[in-house]
């Protein structure tokens, strides 16, 4: 026999594990066994043969028979995975013998429970742990010193703890029970036939019940008065398998580990319970409170039993499921339609095969296992099986439409957007005359991305309906509206850039039910639909021309092209999503403007389609310049504020003020329209959402607190155009709308960037260039001195108020509130 000294490592570890105990058996580079190794379960393997293996230097490593035979288990931990998976759970592992794997798990080592233990790979059926093994009996472990296998913590080996020995001892939950009853009042007898019972009915065979209850006499040994032995409790096991079981509690106890079997359970962040049903080729997802799933688990209690089961043994076997799913298995997300993994997109096509696409930087192909979780609702229709070589531009070809180049591109940006897992996401908004295709358009994008058995839908009547809705369905669409009311703007910004809604569930008293998403939407309709300017930010507008009727189609003819064409269209946006997800990463931007975010993205997919450079933020910068113009036209206080500050460069006073002024300026008639402030709440309010349109026309707003009664004051003040420009130069938007919303110069002789809102009404924009002249006229009058002005300064407020209210002309059939005829007041009132 060689000495220590030349013995080689490997064979100088393997003897001193012999001497521990441990049975071990050579294994190669690929980790399997060179040798027949299910003898080694039963009998350790001799010193001479552990020599003739590990004597030669060409032997690449050694592994443990992990179980009783060598007196201890290992739980093997791959990576940061393994160990987020034990921290969910509450998973503690005490100080014990540790390894360092090649990948950077662990293997962490415990004395064997002496009782047969079970292997699992990513946990058991009722608890999954990702990334996390147990080798127990029947198991072996590569050790070092194995290449790339270290020691790090040279500890005694520790107990298994509790929730282990839960997962791998069959009946240790029992066992564990028994054990405490024993010790509390030292019943031994009673409490192990009542153990040896429940392992009967449970349909554990006398062999596995045996060492359970030798388990049970060396833990309660010494608690009574004389020593409770093996021998007894082995009798105890002979005296319960010698009666029947309980027939009732056999029967529900078996079929629910049938109906456990194979149902892989997990909840979501909402706390949702989740069963995946495991088919032929696939599986699928489903809710436990879903019509299908119970559809399901009726079907296997009638296949079980061959009776049709009572709706209380299904609702009874549901609450014991959503239980398992919620506390005793893991929480992994759940997605609608589309999702995010490894910095690749996985979009679900909703097929009955359950197949989805995962679209990366390098391209897509058609998957039939999902690598993430779909959820599906009532109204979801399957997705096209996508076919590539296909062209966006046969999308114009259908629909007859005829886009201008900025357009064009912005459709399709926003599009291909839609498609991706993570907003913000612009909100779509199509408009146009009768007859220009609006709703076909809609439906047809909505085909191409998130089908629906109600495509478009009509406008939803509060935030309760909107969110679940978007709880739904992946891409909202709503048809033909007219007007865009305040809360419905509110809470589109909130759903484009994600938010959430509570409120009370139904019959509780104190839970709360939040209804949380964030979705691309579409709106179409015939006029400005959005007028308020935080949800114009966040919009992409989109005209439709009117198509001749040389170029109409029936609907009919269109919708069965359009289905032909439907799996090259979707591929072709495939296409561009996989390459603009190519050139995102290498997209920079000077500056950003207001959702930089998806401006990146139309700069990557400029870059991606080989459009020209810079034709996407040209388009997109004209996008925000019109929503300039249409909140500053759509607001009924700009006109009158415009007025004010012709009159003066510089206004400081309260809301009340401010709303006193403007109502004489604008007459008794627009103050009865929609949208006039109410109240000088909503007069700052008005002025606070239109300060950035208002700046970008050369008009500041500024709010502050002053005197001891912290009032606030509201400060006007007209800037010139360069000072705007310039102050306004790291805003695009602003930058670009200069030029929109400024006058052309042609009713200024002095040449100043005086810039006005161009207004719709004739004789309202007649009488305004009339009032400034007047204004003019009365400025170059000559002043009284304040030396000589002895009135009191309030009057004088008035008196300032007065001259500019006099000087406007008064156009036909307005009757303002300042008049001071007595006849005409009658009139008015």
């Amino acid at each position: 026999m060689k000495t220590m000294k030349t013995q080689p490592p490997l064979l100088q570890a393997a003897l001193q594990l012999e001497r521990q105990g441990c049975s071990l058996i050579p294994v190669g580079p690929d980790k399997k066994p060179l040798v027949p190794w299910k003898p080694f379960q039963c009998e350790r393997a001799m010193s001479e043969q552990l020599t003739s293996w590990f004597g030669s230097k060409n032997m690449h490593g050694v592994a443990i028979v992990t179980g009783a035979i060598s007196g201890r288990v290992v739980l093997d931990i791959d990576g940061d995975e393994g160990f987020e998976a034990l921290l969910t759970r509450g998973f503690q592992l005490p100080p014990t013998l540790t390894v360092r794997t090649p990948r950077g798990g662990s293997h962490f080592y415990f004395e064997d429970p002496g009782i047969p233990t079970k292997n699992f790979a990513g946990g058991t059926s009722t608890c999954r742990l990702t990334k996390v093994d147990f080798r127990g009996d029947g198991g072996y472990i590569i050790a070092p010193p194995t290449p790339c296998y270290e020691y790090v913590e040279p500890l005694p080996l520790a107990p298994m703890p509790d929730w282990l020995r839960c997962l791998t001892i069959p009946g240790w939950p029992l066992l564990d029970k028994a054990i405490t009853k024993a010790t509390a009042n030292g019943q031994r007898n009673d409490v192990g036939l009542w153990l040896a019972c429940q392992l009967r009915d449970a349909r554990f065979l006398q062999t596995d019940a045996e060492p359970l209850l030798c388990a049970f006499a060396k833990e309660v040994r010494n608690t009574g008065a004389y020593a409770y032995t093996e021998q007894e409790a082995l009798a105890t096991v002979a005296s319960a398998y010698s009666r029947s079981p309980r027939q009732q509690h056999d029967s529900k106890n078996n079929q629910m580990a049938i109906l456990a079997k194979g149902i892989e359970l997990f909840h979501s962040s909402d706390q949702v319970a989740f069963a995946n049903l495991p088919k032929a080729a696939y599986s699928e997802t489903w809710p436990l409170h879903s019509q299908e799933f119970q559809r399901w688990l009726s079907h296997k209690l009638y296949e079980e039993t061959g009776q049709v089961p009572s709706s209380s043994r299904v609702n009874d076997i549901l609450r014991v499921l959503e239980g398992r799913a919620l506390f005793s298995s893991p929480e992994v997300p759940v997605n609608l339609r589309v999702a995010e993994h490894e910095n690749a997109i996985v979009i679900d096509l909703c097929n009955a095969a359950w197949e989805c696409v995962v679209v990366d930087a390098t391209g897509w192909q058609v998957e039939k296992n999902s690598p993430v979780k779909f959820r599906r609702t009532r109204g979801m229709l399957p997705l096209p099986t996508p076919i590539s070589g296909g062209d966006l531009n046969e999308i114009l070809k259908l629909s007859s439409l005829t886009f201008d180049e900025d357009q064009w591109h912005l459709l399709v940006v926003l599009m291909l957007s839609a498609m991706r897992p993570r907003g913000p996401y612009p909100v779509g908004c199509i408009q146009g005359e009768q007859g220009s295709g609006k709703s076909t358009l809609v439906r047809m994008i909505r085909a191409l991305i998130d089908p629906s058995v109600s495509p478009v839908r009509s406008e939803p009547r509060e935030v309760r309906d909107l969110l679940i809705s978007a709880k739904n369905s992946w891409l909202l669409a709503f048809d033909n509206l007219s007007y865009v009311a305040p809360w419905l703007s509110d809470a589109l910004c909130r759903l484009s850039t994600g938010g959430g809604f509570a409120t009370r569930e139904l019959y509780t008293n104190q839970e709360e039910i939040i209804l949380d998403a964030q979705r691309p939407v579409l709106l179409n309709g015939i006029e400005a639909l959005i007028s308020r300017s935080d949800l114009l930010d966040r919009s992409v507008i989109i005209s439709l021309p009117t198509i001749e009727e040389s170029q109409r189609r029936s609907e009919s003819t269109l919708l069965r092209t359009f289905e032909k064409a439907r799996p090259r269209l979707f591929g072709s946006l495939l296409t561009g999503l996989s390459r603009t997800l190519a050139c995102l990463p290498d997209v920079r931007l000077d500056r950003l403007p207001r959702m930089a975010d998806f401006a990146l993205f139309g700069v990557a997919c400029e870059q991606a389609l080989g459009w020209p450079a810079g034709s996407f933020l040209t388009a997109y910068e004209k996008n925000l310049q019109t929503g300039h113009v249409i909140a500053l036209e759509g607001s009924p206080i700009v006109a009158p504020l415009e007025q004010l500050l012709d009159a003066q460069t510089e206004w400081n006073g309260t809301a009340t003020q401010l709303l006193q002024e403007l109502s004489m300026l604008a007459g008794f008639e627009a103050t009865r329209k929609r949208g006039w402030p109410a109240s000088e709440r909503q007069v700052g309010a008005q002025l606070s959402r239109l300060a950035p349109n208002l700046r970008a026309i050369g008009i500041s707003v500024e709010k502050e607190r002053s005197g001891h009664e912290r009032t606030r004051l509201i400060h006007l003040t007209k800037v010139k155009m360069s000072e705007t420009s310039s102050a306004s130069s790291a805003c695009p938007q602003a930058a670009a709308t200069q030029g929109a919303v400024a006058d052309n110069g042609a009713d200024n002789p002095t040449g100043k960037d005086e810039p006005r809102i161009v207004r719709q009404n004739s004789k309202l924009r007649a009488a305004a260039d009339k009032a400034d002249k007047a204004v003019k006229a009365d400025k170059e009058k000559p002043q009284p001195s304040k030396s000589d002005s002895k009135v009191h300064s309030r009057l004088e407020e008035l008196g300032k108020m007065w001259r500019r209210v006099k000087v406007i002309p008064n156009p036909a059939g307005v009757k303002h509130r300042n008049n001071h005829n007595d006849k005409g007041r009658r009139q008015t009132r």
